[in-house]
């Protein structure tokens, strides 16, 4: 929930463009509907999805998926770079 807030916070504070001119607006911050507010939805909705990825973990017809759970900023810088192509191999080998 910190890293939320403090994304929206600064959203809302640089006027940050999201998306076709679509920017955070205090209103929606300060909201508790779900459709207007994005930590109203991360709040509202986390136990559901925790949940929901948690059983899909445990569902031997996912046996043969891999789930990665990346639980810090670290783990995902780490994770993408790991994903990232060698450089000693060309586009035609990937």
């Amino acid at each position: 929930m910190r890293r939320i807030i403090w994304r929206s916070f600064r959203r809302a504070a640089g006027r940050v463009e999201l998306w076709n001119g679509n920017r955070e607006r205090w209103r929606n911050f300060f909201a508790l509907d779900k459709e207007e507010s994005v930590i109203a939805w991360a709040w509202q909705t986390y136990a559901s999805r925790r949940e929901r990825y948690l059983a899909a973990m445990a569902d031997p017809g996912n046996s043969h998926l891999e789930f990665v759970r990346l639980t810090s900023p670290g783990e995902v810088r780490r994770f993408l770079r790991s994903a990232e192509p060698s450089p000693a191999l060309g586009v035609d080998q990937l």
